[in-house]
């Protein structure tokens, strides 16, 4: 084969696999689609579960105090959702008042909504690291599983919604590195319910890697998504602040510092410790090897029998521990090296004297 002909058939491989990818697209589009509907279905002929009946005495009561008033008052069940889903009861409010839909169906439209949305961006995801065949397979089975169908056509749950915007956060800082909008996404899912939290160390992580600058450009478009509330007296339950604060701080401050630190050189960590550990045992051996040669010349000389039996096991367990240190120290380091192998960090832009 030709020079020539390799290039021939190599431009006409790229626009199939791109007509390929836009056709299971296309696909997931569809069934996706069609569940999202047999959703709304559900959720027009039925009434749901309690939390439609709380959400309904939310609504009126957001109707008469407001998105941020609300806070103020009691219902039969505790208002504890963040800002965000007050200002959505306010418009499923409007759009009720117009005779738009029932409450009931509205209140659960947004999830099976979110649900189609979350197909595609689970479609996006994984077509980045697998083929699309399955990245258009995982999709459809995201949005036809039957969890979704009670959770999001029948039980009038908001947790599709987080789930959607936490999804579309991630997609926006791995696969887009949109770090501004992707603070954005994350901090209004954090705004429909306080779970996303639970990410928060793998976003800092991926930022860290990706560059400092892009944890501040988060961090501001995190401070643009949030909503400002009315802060008031805590009436029931106890303040989550205290001297426990101070182990997590200390533990999160350890965390920053060993990924800045020895994110790119992980055996500069692990195997210091390793060959710490190594060193004493070694020097335990070494003293067993003395005490055994003093005991032979003075026999009550010396460490007796349990203490040698004690300084055995410490020795052998600290080199055990050493050298899996030095192991994962080392998987560590080739793990790191292979994801900046992959990333090809590097780029020439000319080559002198060409």
């Amino acid at each position: 084969m030709t020079l020539g002909s390799a290039s021939t058939n190599a431009s006409a491989t790229l626009p199939t696999a791109d007509h390929d990818v836009r056709r299971l697209r296309l696909v997931v589009v569809a069934l996706a689609g069609t569940a999202t509907l047999l959703k709304l279905g559900i959720a027009a002929n039925t009434f749901g579960t309690d939390d439609v009946h709380y959400w309904t005495e939310f609504a009126q009561g957001v109707r008469s105090f407001g998105p941020v008033g609300v806070y103020g008052h009691s219902f039969f069940a505790q208002y504890n959702h963040p800002p965000l889903a007050g200002w959505m009861l306010w418009v499923l409010n409007g759009l009720a008042g117009h005779d738009v839909a029932s409450f009931t169906f509205l209140i659960r439209a947004p999830a099976s909504i979110a649900d189609l949305f979350t197909g595609l961006l689970v479609f996006e995801l994984v077509r980045a690291r697998r083929s699309a065949r399955i990245a258009a397979a995982s999709a459809v089975l995201v949005t036809w599983s039957p969890v979704l169908f009670v959770i999001s056509g029948f039980h009038g749950n908001t947790d599709p919604v987080f789930v959607m915007l936490t999804l579309l956060s991630l997609y926006l800082l791995v696969d887009r590195r949109r770090p501004f909008a992707s603070g954005v996404s994350l901090a209004l899912a954090l705004s429909v319910k306080l779970v996303p939290v639970v990410v928060g160390p793998v976003f800092l992580l991926v930022l860290l890697r990706q560059g400092g600058h892009r944890l501040v450009v988060f961090a501001r478009g995190f401070a643009v998504g949030e909503l400002v509330i009315q802060h008031r007296a805590r009436k029931f339950g106890s303040s989550k602040y205290g001297w426990k604060r101070f182990i997590k701080g200390g533990l999160d401050v350890m965390t920053v510092r060993l990924l800045t630190g020895f994110g790119r050189r992980p055996q500069h960590f692990i195997g210091a410790w390793g060959l710490g550990f190594a060193a004493v045992a070694l020097s335990g051996f070494a003293l067993l090897v003395v005490n055994l040669l003093v005991r032979q010349f003075e026999a009550d000389a010396g460490a007796g029998p349990f203490a040698q039996v004690v300084a055995l096991i410490l020795s052998v367990g600290l080199g055990l521990l050493g050298s899996q240190c030095l192991l994962a120290g080392l998987l560590a380091e080739m793990t790191v090296a292979r994801k900046w192998l992959d990333n090809d960090p590097y780029s020439v832009a000319e080559r002198a004297g060409e």
